[in-house]
């Protein structure tokens, strides 16, 4: 199964960083999307990020026109087929999606592999529509797609080893950190770090503890870039929602993952994070200006409790360590596939089970 031409269908934010990827390694790329001004916003996007590629030292010009010189743009689904990977990178909608394998799988030669980037839908829910599920896995890349070094390869239900091993061995030759996990809601990141944000905000409601207090706290202590709100206000409060929603419902609904009600009343207002200039915080030219006001209205008057640093870490690591636990213990994934993914994933310094194994402060199985 020896992958010599990559496909990409979606020319979205991931899409096209992933064809930026595939064509700076030489693999010759088509990138498609049936909207035009979404290929032309991909085309420069590109363009710019090879440039930078090559202002940073990364690579040579001769590499950045190689790169371009490899890659393909068009708006026609069958452009797609003369390829031996076709990586799906739609929007999240799981209704979208297995309609695009139910076309790629009947178009496609038995042989081509077919991968989606879905962050949290089911890998074989969306196999299952096709002719030849054996051929489905995912390949949760994250963003920026040339720069992060981990992807989580997702098993679905009748995933062919072969498949499998062809596409890890293909993210290797890439530079990437592939890591192994069975099919399940969320799959490692996205799941074991649902009570990160979760705690923080029932430390904030519930305990007293300031926004800012518990951001910093996980940044001094924690040694990790960004505390839960940040992270929240970073990757988009209604991304984030709905990813803690579909993992929710997913799961059967466990109160230990319930979306959270302040949450909720942000993204109904349109107040977003960064994106919309608001958030759990006030934004001015992309960098935190203040607190939201409005945020500390919709909180319980209550007194405010002391809580040390270390202690706000703890909580807030040891929500991570428990679902981690729970994820391992259903067969999912490894314990070193879950510390990869957490620390290459997030940029934590430590995944969960090694902090477990070197912090006197991890709960106890």
């Amino acid at each position: 199964m020896e992958i010599r031409r990559v496909s990409i269908l979606g020319a979205g934010t991931m899409g096209r960083g992933i064809a930026q990827l595939f064509a700076q390694h030489g693999y010759p790329t088509v990138l498609c999307d049936p909207m035009a001004p979404a290929l032309s916003r991909a085309r420069e996007f590109i363009r710019k990020g090879l440039a930078r590629g090559v202002q940073k030292g990364k690579f040579s010009a001769r590499d950045r026109d190689a790169a371009e010189g490899a890659l393909r743009f068009t708006s026609r689904i069958q452009d797609v087929l003369p390829a031996e990977l076709i990586v799906e990178a739609a929007p999240e909608d799981l209704g979208l999606k297995q309609r695009i394998f139910r076309e790629l799988d009947a178009r496609a030669l038995p042989e081509v592999l077919l991968a989606t980037n879905t962050s949290s839908l089911s890998v074989s829910a969306i196999a299952e529509k096709t002719q030849h599920p054996e051929r489905v896995l995912g390949t949760h890349f994250f963003n920026p797609p040339p720069v992060m070094k981990l992807v989580e390869v997702v098993r679905a239900r009748r995933t062919d080893a072969r498949v499998f091993q062809a596409v890890w061995d293909l993210l290797k030759s890439l530079g990437k950190t592939p890591v192994e996990v069975q099919d399940s809601p969320g799959f490692i990141v996205n799941r074991v770090l649902r009570p990160y944000y979760l705690e923080g905000m029932r430390l904030v409601e519930v305990e007293g503890a300031g926004i800012e207090t518990v951001d910093q706290s996980a940044r001094e202590v924690g040694g990790v870039p960004m505390g839960p709100f940040e992270l929240m206000d970073f990757i988009g409060l209604d991304v984030n929602l709905a990813i803690a929603r579909a993992i929710y419902g997913a799961l059967g609904n466990p109160a230990r993952l319930k979306p959270h009600p302040l949450q909720e009343a942000l993204v109904q207002k349109g107040e977003l994070g960064r994106k919309s200039g608001v958030g759990f915080y006030l934004y001015r030219d992309s960098e935190i200006s203040g607190l939201n006001p409005a945020v500390e209205k919709q909180l319980p008057k209550r007194e405010k409790i002391s809580l040390s640093p270390e202690e706000i870490w703890r909580r807030l690591c040891g929500g991570i360590l428990e679902e981690a636990r729970l994820l391992h213990g259903e067969g999912r994934a490894s314990e070193e596939a879950i510390d990869t993914a957490v620390r290459l994933g997030m940029r934590f310094p430590q995944g969960p089970f090694e902090w477990a194994r070197v912090s006197s402060d991890a709960p106890k199985v």
